[in-house]
């Protein structure tokens, strides 16, 4: 992927998934799966933090899964 440069840094939750499908590595990551885990080291969903930290509620119906891909960016971003 020619548009994706070493020095990006790529946001996301749950990233691991998105770059095991598109077959990327990429070093500079900031996934809020691993930032936002809890004290037993359980791993809360993009909803759940959305909800709690950012007091925003997403996947609520956008598309048959709930899931808008922009949403979901937009709130990773801001976490």
């Amino acid at each position: 992927l020619s548009l994706i440069h070493e020095e990006d840094v790529i946001i996301g939750h749950s990233a691991e998934n998105d770059l095991r499908a598109l077959r990327l590595v990429h070093n500079n990551i900031v996934d809020t799966s691993v930032v936002f885990r809890g004290d037993n080291g359980r791993k809360y969903s993009l909803k759940h933090l959305s909800n709690v930290l950012l007091q925003r509620q997403i996947q609520n119906g956008c598309g048959s899964s709930g899931h808008c891909s922009r949403e979901d960016a937009e709130a990773s971003l801001i976490l």
